[in-house]
């Protein structure tokens, strides 16, 4: 005779065996538990991701207060150690978002508490360091403004072409009403941050399956216009005969500011379908702002990768231009600090106007030497 409770206790009894079992494998750290574990990580991984892209200001469309308080949670939820170690890109992308809205909304100290946990996890993280620096010196205090100059004397030996610790260092002397102090920048150090953006650019060609990478001798500028506008140009005499990548490398760490690229490609008189050049699977990302300046944000790895989706065959030489246009050298907020007319005034004392102004990142070469 049929028994419902004889049913509810066997029921029971599997699930306990059931979760003895299970505690047991991860106990004896099972090969395929693990394997079961990384693989929904990684999927929870990738929904996380195309979640932060709908989160970003500039597609967002919903109350700007849920947009932070989601990514909050988001960044809470992914910063614990292991699983924070395993969704990192999550984890740091809904930082740096949630930061750049602390710092919209003028909410320093939330921005501050937030990036000084993120960068006990990754000290390494140029976004962090730039936007810790820039909270630090819009802070304002005078132990601020010392663990800021600290802190980018320590970043200018490491990287010491970045624009960004140049535009930092701008600031923090306007706001030490250092008028000589930001025309030393202005004098001694951009114009060779500026000449180094003009030479020694590479391209490579990474071959479909098995092959060798080629890669182009340093290249330097074919044009290179007032107003950042530039074009680089290589002939590929042996490529490989089927091109899955391609790759830019500009010099030092100026991709940061390279915006509106286009790549074209010719296999012989024959050019690339321009669907297979149009998109750049980079990590740079710039955009214009309502006053028509820049805003630029940061991240660490130089290189600008194009994925060529079924692979360019070629049976002839390959040559590609690349043509884009170069945001100015200083971000800005150094712009705006630059823009007070009685600063500028100071400035301009040790300084001459062209120099001031750099509002184009290839300033002439005349202008250079003034």
């Amino acid at each position: 005779m049929f028994k419902p409770l004889n049913l509810i206790r066997s029921f029971c009894l599997l699930v306990v065996l059931l979760g003895v079992g299970i505690s047991w494998v991860y106990a004896k750290q099972s090969g395929w538990i693990y394997a079961v574990d990384w693989h929904i990580t990684k999927w929870h991984e990738r929904s996380l991701g195309s979640e932060l892209k709908g989160l970003k200001a500039k597609g967002y469309k919903g109350d700007e207060a849920e947009r932070v308080a989601r990514l909050d949670e988001i960044r809470v939820m992914c910063e614990g150690d292991v699983q924070g170690e395993r969704l990192f890109d999550p984890w740091r992308i809904a930082t740096e978002l949630q930061v750049e809205a602390l710092l919209n909304s003028g909410k320093l100290a939330e921005a501050r508490e937030i990036l000084e946990g993120a960068l006990s996890k990754n000290p390494r993280n140029l976004s962090f360091v730039f936007s810790y620096l820039h909270v630090l010196i819009s802070a304002g205090s005078s132990a601020d403004l010392t663990l800021a100059e600290s802190m980018l004397e320590e970043w200018q030996r490491k990287i010491p072409s970045h624009p960004e610790i140049w535009s930092l260092t701008v600031l923090l002397k306007a706001h030490q009403a250092d008028a000589e102090g930001v025309a030393q920048v202005l004098r001694d150090r951009l114009p060779g941050t500026i000449d180094a953006l003009r030479s020694r650019w590479q391209m490579f060609l990474f071959p479909e399956g098995k092959g060798k990478v080629v890669k182009s001798v340093p290249i330097d500028f074919l044009a290179a216009e007032e107003n950042g506008a530039f074009e680089l140009e290589h002939e590929f005499v042996t490529p490989p005969k089927t091109i899955k990548l391609f790759r830019l490398d500009p010099p030092g760490y100026h991709p940061q500011r390279l915006i509106d690229f286009k790549v074209q490609m010719w296999v012989g008189d024959t050019e690339v379908d321009s669907e297979l050049t149009a998109k750049w699977k980079g990590l740079s990302e710039a955009s214009y702002l309502a006053d028509g300046s820049i805003a630029v944000r940061i991240h660490e790895d130089p290189r600008l990768r194009m994925l060529l989706k079924g692979g360019v065959s070629t049976d002839a030489a390959l040559k590609v231009r690349v043509t884009g246009h170069l945001a100015p050298l200083l971000n800005l907020s150094a712009r705006e600090a630059l823009s007070d007319p009685q600063f500028r005034n100071q400035v301009l004392k040790w300084v001459d106007e062209p120099i001031v102004d750099l509002v184009s990142p290839l300033v002439s070469k005349a202008k250079d030497a003034q």
